[in-house]
């Protein structure tokens, strides 16, 4: 048995599909080789949730942590549970019944796939993408308290055809004054190389540590065991 690392994250780039068919990214070069120039420079102008990002408490609330005052360590995740929506089932909503039944020990992190990540190139990827239900996240919080994270293959846990519940669901996962910890999503992730029999020893996910940031754009890794 040995082990390898793959990319759960997409790489941003100016097609990068923006929640509501919103802005994305755009690049503007200030300098350039190929016009003279002695090197290579650009600016990037992109919005906080932008491709594979995560959500933290100040996302929805002023007084919720911001992206940058977490220890490195939180974002280090080696208890990984990772639940398949199977592809018959595809609710608006992914309520606690097809989650939670599924979840294996006590995780730290939970990636649900649903594989609609094959159709990001598509308006569909924004215009008909499932959400989580305010319930779940309701539901994770007091089950597992040794959870810190959510994870999805999908633009959202907000589904554009209800973004009342979306909102709902954002406050439930992320409210500082609920309950149990807040649970820090990460949105808009590549899960095509996992499968729920997947054995990963971890998964690192890095976003960048902007001040007072209600989130921002994520590198992330996974570390997966596989035969030699």
């Amino acid at each position: 048995m040995g082990a390898r690392f793959v990319w759960l994250s997409y790489p941003l780039n100016e097609g990068t599909p923006a929640y509501g068919g919103g802005k994305g990214l755009v690049i503007k070069s200030v300098r350039s080789i190929a016009k003279g120039d002695s090197s290579n420079t650009s600016v990037w102008h992109l919005p906080s949730h932008l491709g594979t990002h995560v959500d933290v408490p100040k996302h929805f609330f002023q007084a919720g942590n911001s992206v940058d005052v977490y220890d490195a360590a939180f974002w280090i995740f080696k208890q990984v549970s990772i639940v398949g929506v199977k592809p018959e089932v595809k609710p608006l909503l992914i309520e606690p019944e097809y989650v939670i039944p599924f979840v294996c020990g006590e995780p730290d992190i939970i990636l649900i796939k649903t594989g609609i990540g094959q159709y990001r190139e598509r308006e569909i990827y924004w215009e008909a993408n499932p959400g989580l239900s305010p319930d779940l996240g309701t539901e994770l919080r007091a089950r597992f308290s040794s959870l810190r994270a959510v994870g999805i293959d999908f633009i959202s846990i907000s589904s554009w055809q209800d973004r009342s519940a979306g909102k709902e669901a954002h406050r439930a996962f992320l409210d500082p004054a609920t309950p149990g910890k807040p649970i820090i999503l990460i949105e808009d992730m590549d899960l095509s190389a996992l499968n729920s029999n997947t054995q990963v020893q971890k998964i690192v996910a890095l976003p960048l540590r902007v001040e007072n940031g209600d989130g921002a754009p994520c590198s992330v890794i996974a570390e997966v065991v596989h035969d030699d």
